[in-house]
């Protein structure tokens, strides 16, 4: 593990710190910035090479708390468990985010072996022990948080995104789960069911491609991770962004459902071969 650290000694920190996995773009980067607002000082956690010493740095000015950054591969687990023993070490954690995740698009039987694995081990097995790995961390502060990051997509099977929408439906039924287990020990679980966010300039492309109903459901990360934190901190244990896409996955029979979204699905994958065919052309 390639690991940067500002602030190691040999007994835990006195003060304590929020952890955020994913912290380098996107919704990481805002939910990192909202807590580091709210004056929490940060570990955040990301691959190397995504910038996230720079970022610490201009959180640590902006704001004027601690941020440190852990440049590693949590699907590793010769990392992974040299992170977790590193931040046991040496700090105190208070609140939890796993907010890493990815998404693999197209049909099952096409995608490559390696890209699925990427996805459980991300998504899933990542997430889990992380979340285990923190949890005596936790149990030491009189009350606790973990915020685990999921999807719309949780609520429905979707054709050419088989993998993803079944990693989503796990990470709310482990939140759910979890949080009964561990509420007698001040450790709230929250799950943030998301949708669809203005996160980089693919996705920006992509959603401009929908129709107006779609667009206003869109997002921006900074919005979202405000409304994850004030929703976090006032109790709630399952967070909805967009409760429109809520009304619609629920009250939708899944006979509609599941076809509308896989036909919608199979659309944005074969926009997305056609626009790589198209670069490839050029070059």
């Amino acid at each position: 593990m390639k690991t940067i650290s500002l602030m190691l000694s040999t007994t835990p920190s006195a003060s304590p710190f929020a952890v955020v996995t994913g912290a380098s773009l996107g919704l990481g980067k805002s939910i990192a910035c909202e807590l580091a607002e709210r004056g929490y000082s940060l570990l955040l956690v990301s691959l190397p090479g995504e910038g996230l010493p720079a970022l610490c740095n201009e959180i640590s000015q902006q704001f004027g708390v601690s941020a440190i950054p852990f440049e590693t591969n949590i699907t590793n687990s010769t990392e992974l468990t040299e992170l977790l023993n590193t931040i046991n070490t040496n700090y105190r954690v208070e609140i939890l985010v796993n907010n890493a995740g990815i998404g693999v698009s197209g049909g099952f039987e096409g995608t490559d072996s390696e890209k699925i694995i990427g996805l459980l081990r991300l998504n899933i097995e990542a997430l889990v022990l992380i979340t285990h790995g923190l949890i005596p961390n936790l149990k030491r502060q009189s009350k606790s948080y973990i915020l685990n990051i999921s999807s719309m997509a949780a609520y429905s099977p979707i054709g050419y995104k088989t993998v993803y929408p079944a990693s989503k439906a796990f990470v709310y039924s482990f939140s759910r789960g979890l949080n009964a287990e561990l509420r007698e020990f001040g450790i709230q679980v929250t799950v943030a069911n998301l949708g669809p966010m203005r996160t980089n300039a693919a996705v920006i492309e992509r959603i401009n491609g929908h129709n107006a109903l779609i667009r206003s459901t869109v997002k921006e990360p900074a919005e979202v991770a405000k409304i994850c934190i004030r929703r976090l901190f006032r109790g709630r244990k399952v967070i909805m962004i967009n409760y429109l896409s809520y009304l619609f996955l629920k009250f939708t029979p899944s006979s509609i459902r599941i076809p509308m979204l896989t036909k919608h699905a199979k659309k944005e994958c074969l926009s997305d071969v056609l626009t790589i065919k198209g670069l490839q052309e050029t070059l």
